[in-house]
């Protein structure tokens, strides 16, 4: 009689739902790189008067910092996610985080605009090499059921993270940490980055990389000059009042994406593979998620351009603390004192409407008892050089007719 055989320890489990993978701790930093990616979309921008003036940045300059790194990741998103099957997910995604941590040092100690604009591109490039990997490694680590939640956490974090961006870089500018101004915006990356480089290596499950994956160039070099030219004249083409070349780049860029279609159907390694849209369900979500983000396009272009620009000037019912001047300091203060209804209401010039009251009445010049003619007043002697308000010499005496 033989005895039954053992029951299988429990690290031979299957790789789907290995306990050796924490999965709680792998989506934390997992979810913390896309936070970082995320908030730096939208963080800049809040900063972008800051910049101009520590920097003394043009338009043009500042521009290229907020948008660039928008530019820069789009162009290189799908690029970059055949990487990681070259790389290995978790390898690509902690060389990007990597690549990001520093860029964020750069920017932060950059000295003028081109060397911000510079670190930032670099910072997109980090970017957009680790995005990718956090939804791969998702797929491949979590089961049906627990993958919902996952993916549902994922979506919050991307989503949240433009908003939260904002918020926070008006904190940092507004509270001025440490008096570095603008610089915590990209400084508070490194810390942050540094934490989750060192817990990633103990976190993320090793995986062997995809040989059988090759990297097409000529479909590479044909996406990234698509998406730069549709991407750049969206980005650049408003605040150049929409001119011939933004829309001759535009049809310039689907002529581009069609060709690129067309490669990938007859390339032996595609680099975006056309059997992915053939699950039931692709289809419709990415609908969806063109009509979620084509709506939020669509409110924040309307919000822009039915926003009336900013006053100059201050009001005093709604700003009643002193001015700022045209030369830095502060304003003099309105005088409590205002001028007769006469002098504003016949057009007088604004010296007339603050010059100083008339002076009292002297004995010489008071009103005689009744009964008796008031000798003739003559007004006061104007300052050589100036022009004697209206109001001041309105009860002076006519001349006698001849």
């Amino acid at each position: 009689m033989t005895a039954p055989p053992a029951p299988a320890p429990p690290d031979s489990a299957p790789a789907d739902c290995a306990p050796a993978v924490r999965r709680g701790p792998m989506l934390a930093v997992l979810l913390t790189g896309q936070a970082m990616a995320s908030m730096d979309g939208s963080i800049v921008s809040v900063a972008a008067q800051t910049l101009r003036e520590d920097l003394d940045a043009d338009g043009s300059a500042i521009q290229l910092i907020v948008s660039g790194y928008l530019l820069t990741t789009g162009v290189l998103l799908v690029s970059c996610a055949r990487l990681g099957d070259l790389l290995g997910q978790r390898r690509a995604f902690l060389l990007g985080l990597g690549w990001f941590t520093t860029a964020s040092l750069l920017c932060g100690l950059a000295p003028d605009a081109t060397t911000l604009v510079l670190a930032r591109i670099a910072q997109a490039v980090g970017a957009a090499l680790l995005t990718p990997q956090i939804f791969a490694l998702i797929q491949q680590h979590w089961d049906a059921t627990a993958r919902r939640t996952a993916i549902g956490l994922y979506s919050m974090v991307l989503a949240l993270g433009v908003a939260l961006g904002q918020v926070l870089g008006g904190l940092i500018v507004s509270t001025d940490l440490f008096g570095l101004s603008w610089r915590p915006v990209f400084l508070l990356n490194v810390p942050i980055g540094v934490a989750v480089l060192i817990a990633g290596p103990r976190l993320l499950p090793r995986a062997r990389p995809d040989t059988r994956a090759r990297l097409d160039p000529a479909g590479v070099a044909v996406l990234t000059l698509a998406m730069t030219a549709l991407t750049l004249p969206l980005i650049f083409g408003p605040g150049h009042g929409w001119p011939a070349w933004a829309w001759i780049t535009l049809a310039a860029g689907a002529a581009l994406l069609a060709l690129f279609a067309r490669h990938e159907t007859r390339a032996r390694h595609p680099l975006l593979d056309p059997a992915a849209l053939r699950p039931a369900g692709v289809k419709p979500g990415l609908a969806a998620c063109w009509l979620v983000m084509g709506a939020y396009t669509v409110f924040v272009l309307t919000l822009t351009l039915t926003s009336p620009p900013p006053s100059p000037s201050c009001s005093w019912p709604v700003r009643p603390a002193p001015c700022a001047s045209p030369g830095g300091g502060a304003a003099p203060a309105p005088r409590t004192r205002r001028p007769p209804a006469a002098a504003r209401t016949r057009g007088s010039s604004p010296r007339a409407a603050t010059a100083p009251p008339p002076p009292p009445a002297t004995p010489a010049t008071a009103r005689p008892a009744p009964g008796r003619r008031s000798p003739p007043r003559s007004a006061p002697a104007a300052p050589p050089g100036s022009s004697a308000p209206r109001w001041r010499t309105r009860n002076a005496p006519r001349p006698a007719p001849a």
